[in-house]
């Protein structure tokens, strides 16, 4: 869906502290915690996740990424870059929606790559307090990265 022209529209980006080596499994967490800061102006405001895309630079054609969205920051989970993820029960109530990006671009082999959902969300949040929502990724099926600074995120926010 593609918000009206009355819907203000908020792009954050991220580039995730990844890592190069070891490979990547099924199940790990992509990145870390992500903060996507000032995701709206004030605390305990509302908006809507209205895009997801995870941007790669090397070619990583046939594995998924969840983005998993959080209302608030969920601090008794650990999150081990390049390890699984396992949400601690008292953040449970911080997930928002988890968003599947299932559709891959390809541009040429190892030349980059995107991740998508295959429909375009439209997520409505409440934050708890603060302005910033939070996200984890996380990859389902095995790749490794060439570089440090190979992942891109992308969110996009429509705000009433």
């Amino acid at each position: 869906m593609i918000p009206s022209n009355s819907t203000l529209l908020r792009i954050i980006r991220n580039v995730p502290a990844v890592e190069a080596t070891p490979d990547y499994a099924s199940g790990d967490l992509l990145g870390g915690k992500q903060e996507l800061l000032n995701a709206v102006d004030r605390a305990g405001d509302s908006g809507r996740i209205v895009g997801v895309r995870v941007t790669c630079n090397a070619a990583i054609a046939g594995v998924d990424i969840d983005a998993v969205f959080f209302n608030a920051d969920p601090v008794n989970t650990t999150f081990t870059e390049n390890g699984p993820l396992a949400i601690d029960a008292d953040d449970f109530g911080k997930v928002i929606e988890a968003v599947s990006l299932s559709t891959q671009i390809d541009f040429a082999s190892n030349a980059g790559h995107i991740s998508q959902p295959a429909a375009a969300p439209d997520i409505p949040f409440v934050l708890d307090g603060g302005t910033s929502l939070y996200c984890a990724l996380v990859v389902r099926g095995a790749f490794n990265l060439a570089d440090a600074a190979d992942i891109g995120l992308r969110v996009a926010i429509a705000r009433p």
